[in-house]
């Protein structure tokens, strides 16, 4: 199970002037991608631990979902709250459940954020 996450402006997903980093999906044309991250559930528990879970509830100001109907910049400050607090420890296989995992899924949505227009709204699926 995964979330996916968009930006849109105008009813339609932005476009991104690079490939989405990974954990999204692959752009077939290079010119211009879909502002579009997947991120795993396999983090869940690792966001909760700091308040970011990405599991919806009842209250979603509990969850990922906190992102949902915010604008880009508004996005940007939350994911730039929460980042610094997660651990490096990566791995290479993407599923595994570290910290540094789940932060490298932030920072490319933190990413995604920066390059679409300020107003752009998150949506979290």
């Amino acid at each position: 199970m995964s979330y996916n996450i968009t930006f849109h402006q105008e009813n339609k997903v932005c476009k991104l002037p690079f490939p989405p980093p990974h954990g999204g999906t692959y752009c077939l044309n290079d010119d211009f991608c879909e502002a579009w991250l997947n991120i795993t559930y396999n983090y869940s528990g690792i966001f909760a631990k700091h308040g970011l879970a990405i599991i919806k509830r009842e209250k979603k100001e509990l969850g990922i979902c906190i992102l949902e109907g915010k604008t880009a910049s508004e996005c940007v400050k939350i994911l730039t709250s929460v980042i610094p607090k997660l651990e490096n420890d990566t791995d290479p296989d993407y599923w595994k459940a570290t910290e540094g995992n789940a932060k490298r899924s932030l920072v490319n949505l933190l990413m995604i954020a920066i390059s679409v227009p300020s107003d752009a709204i998150c949506h979290v699926g």
